[in-house]
């Protein structure tokens, strides 16, 4: 649009989406049956990230800002990846756990994961939409993000969460710390984030927009009538007035 490539009736902003449902109602024994796993106390406040351990997700950052926190503690959920340049060293991973961080690696329970969260932190340096910020905004976590196109998307500051700066440690303890010591503003900034993401993330409003857009395109060029699409009424390789055309020479 800034740049004026295209008429601004041609332009639509999809989003990306997730199933609401399946991180908003996690299975409470199973996240605390994590919690006891990982040897979290029931009064501790359990700080959360999750992404490959690569110095770009900011976990460095997150390490340094979570050292010594009182009353919390800190998992990483995600695995190595050793073939980038920023690939965390295996000492600075052994140092953490020392320090009594829990390096979780690759989950597939993802909703019970975040069930067992109190906080959620997304550190990245850069990111595009991320995934993992829908999904803790589903499962009503507040949320510490990186101040970035696409955290930005997901998280309004003092809203739903805390926006800081990139490789900002300070800024970031500062957050952490606002959260940890107040339940209230946790629960307050969590119920935020549990509506912005039946709002805007549900992956079942976005597949209605981009329906919606296939058929306002389609409609404007007189192929189909708006609706039939999601009706189900309209035939492969077939438009409104009935003449069939090979699949592979639809426009």
């Amino acid at each position: 649009r800034r740049l004026r490539l295209a008429p601004r009736r041609n332009l639509h902003l999809l989003g990306s989406g997730v199933a609401i449902e399946r991180f908003a109602n996690p299975d409470t024994g199973r996240s605390a049956a994590l919690r006891a796993e990982w040897g979290i106390a029931p009064d501790e406040v359990l700080i959360g990230t999750v992404g490959r351990l690569v110095a770009e997700k900011g976990i460095p950052e997150l390490l340094e800002a979570a050292r010594g926190l009182p009353g919390a503690r800190l998992v990483v959920v995600g695995g190595p990846d050793p073939d980038k340049p920023d690939a965390l060293a295996p000492a600075v991973l052994a140092e953490a756990e020392r320090r009594g961080v829990v390096l979780a690696g690759f989950r597939s329970d993802m909703a019970d994961v975040y069930g067992a969260l109190d906080v959620f932190v997304l550190a990245s340096h850069r990111e595009g939409f991320p995934l993992s910020g829908m999904e803790a905004a589903a499962a009503g976590l507040p949320i510490v993000t990186t101040d970035i196109r696409g955290c930005r998307q997901i998280v309004t500051d003092g809203l739903n969460g805390f926006l800081v700066p990139v490789s900002s440690v300070d800024a970031l303890r500062r957050s952490l710390e606002r959260l940890v010591g107040d339940r209230a503003l946790r629960e307050r900034l969590g119920a935020a984030s549990a509506d912005r993401a039946r709002e805007e993330f549900d992956e079942r409003a976005v597949v209605d927009r981009v329906f919606h857009c296939y058929e306002e395109v389609a409609d404007r060029q007189g192929r189909i009538r708006r609706g039939t699409i999601r009706q189900g009424t309209i035939r492969r390789g077939t438009n409104r007035r009935g003449t069939n055309r090979p699949a592979d020479r639809r426009d």
